[in-house]
Formats: structure tokens, C-alpha cells, sequence
């Protein structure tokens, strides 16, 4: 039997939000359009927002390999 690659689980950040902003994401995960909990909402629309900015060309999609390989943050 072929060995399954190990799935890598996507990290983790908690950003800190005005409590006006997560009544709204709670609202939005009712609605459930964009996920069924506040976390799911805002990550779909973190995700969204940032296509959309390289779409754009807003920000860009290059990375110096240092950040690449320790997930340095700025």
C-alpha cells in the first residue's frame, strides 16, 4: 500500500476584534452565507479579502524564502 502524505494542519491566529465586529460576525454566521460560526466568517472573509487584494494588485504574492520556511511574521 502507498503511504497517505501527512496533512498539515493550518495554523492557528486569534486576532483581536472590537466587540461592534463580532456581533456583526455573529449576525453573518445566522445568516450563514459566508460559514455557520463567527471563527468560519471571518476566515472566509480574511481569505476572500486577500484574493481579492492580489487580484487587485493591491499586495503581492512574494515571499522571501526566510518567511517561507519559519513562518516569520511581520
Amino acid at each position: 500500500m502507498a503511504e497517505t502524505p501527512e496533512k498539515k494542519k493550518p495554523e492557528q491566529i486569534n486576532p483581536s476584534l472590537s466587540p461592534q465586529t463580532v456581533r456583526y460576525l455573529r449576525r453573518l454566521a445566522r445568516s450563514g452565507l459566508h460559514g455557520t460560526t463567527p471563527s468560519a466568517v471571518a476566515r472566509t472573509l480574511i481569505q476572500d479579502q486577500i484574493k481579492t487584494l492580489i487580484q487587485q494588485g493591491a499586495i503581492r504574492m512574494e515571499f522571501a524564502d526566510r518567511d517561507e520556511a519559519t513562518g516569520d511574521e511581520e
